[in-house]
């Protein structure tokens, strides 16, 4: 690891700091707000202390190799919240050792930030159990927090209020979504058929006459202007096709060659 050398590579270094800390107890060790106070991109030279702090910034730094679970071992798990997140960490004991095994964070949305920290603590239990539920379903657990998670979440008065919501299981949650699901195709359901009662399906036969609608639709005639017909025709349905589409002629016999939805047809009743 090289010493930073201008501001930029210091910012980087910051960076990295932050996104390596997990929990405000090493927040609080490695704030490096007034380490080097730096108004230009210039390079720069630290001092003693400087220094010392920089390597003791360097030994926090390094990353723990992360291990495989073990079912036969207990799992250690570690709760930290903070303001705005919450952060776990599950370890196991090798040889008198503890070796990280995962590291889980969150972050939480502006309602759950106003949850006292007992309660946060809570849904970082619950959070970290969901997610290695299929490691920590059969394994012997160890809770480790400066509160006593277990017994607050296991509390009839608790369990009234958000904490109920944590402890539903992932199956009563599918459930809940799959009801949903069915919710919604009832509803549109009932709206398709009271869409379908103001519907009157149009229908022509071969031999009928029938106005066509003149396309596309809002067209005006540069002579008439706003007194432009909406319709022209008549003409004579010569073929039925799929689709409400249909084969039209003129009444002396001349056929068009392209079909004409049934949607821009109506039926023609002679006057005389």
């Amino acid at each position: 690891m090289q010493p930073p050398t201008t501001k930029k590579e210091l910012q980087r270094l910051i960076g990295k700091i932050n996104f390596t800390k997990v929990g405000s107890n090493c927040r609080d060790e490695l704030s490096v707000h007034g380490l080097v106070k730096i108004k230009s991109d210039d390079e720069f030279h630290g001092g003693r202390a400087t220094k010392k702090r920089r390597f003791e910034i360097k030994s926090t730094m390094e990353p723990p190799v992360l291990v495989p679970p073990q079912q036969d071992m207990p799992f250690y798990i570690y709760l930290s919240v903070a303001d705005t997140s919450i952060a776990s960490v599950v370890v196991q004991v090798y040889d008198g050792l503890e070796k990280v095994v995962f590291y889980l964070s969150r972050r939480m949305l502006d309602a759950a930030t106003r949850y006292p920290e007992i309660e946060k603590l809570c849904l970082c239990l619950f959070f970290t159990c969901t997610k290695l539920h299929h490691i920590l379903w059969t394994a012997e657990i160890v809770v480790i927090c400066k509160s006593d998670v277990i017994k607050h979440m296991l509390s009839a008065p608790v369990l009234k209020g958000r904490l109920a919501l944590m402890s539903d299981s992932i199956e009563d949650v599918t459930e809940l979504r799959l009801w949903s699901l069915e919710k919604i195709k009832e509803n549109k359901a009932k709206v398709a058929r009271a869409y379908n009662k103001k519907v009157r399906p149009k229908e022509f036969h071969v031999g009928d006459l029938v106005w066509e609608a003149v396309l596309p639709l809002g067209t005006k005639d540069a002579v008439y202007g706003k007194w432009s017909p909406n319709w022209h025709g008549p003409y004579r349905v010569d073929q039925v096709l799929k689709g409400n589409a249909y084969m039209l002629e003129q009444l002396d016999g001349v056929k068009f060659p392209v079909a004409v939805n049934g949607q821009h047809l109506k039926n023609y009743f002679p006057s005389m």
